[in-house]
């Protein structure tokens, strides 16, 4: 009985209990590189707003500004522009060095600038 309730234990443990140590801070500025044209750019402030740039189109332009939320590895941009206008989910992974983004066939890949 003592070896089931033991495994048990670490069943939940293991299931529940790492989560904790998972978590990351998100907040930051992700970007391509400061050297390209396309300036994409995205900055997650303390206070929960953000502010969006993408430039790869010079004929369509994206400027965001607004708040954000994040549950479960993944940012949910709310701004001042219809969020099928821009990358408005982004899932944060590798120890919050990396967002991810995709929309429709369009998939953006952008790490944390050092300050």
């Amino acid at each position: 009985m003592n070896i089931k309730t033991l495994l048990l234990g670490l069943f939940l443990f293991s299931a529940f209990g790492l989560k904790a140590f998972t978590e990351y801070p998100v907040i930051g500025t992700y970007g391509v590189s400061n050297n390209d044209a396309s300036s994409i750019e995205l900055v997650l402030n303390s206070d929960s707003t953000f502010t969006y740039q993408d430039f790869s189109d010079p004929q369509n332009r994206v400027e965001v500004k607004g708040t954000w939320t994040e549950k479960g590895g993944k940012v949910k941009l709310h701004g001042d522009m219809a969020s099928n206008q821009f990358h408005s989910v982004w899932k944060i992974k590798q120890n919050g060095s990396v967002a991810t983004s995709r929309k429709g066939l369009n998939f953006y890949r952008i790490c944390r600038k050092e300050s």
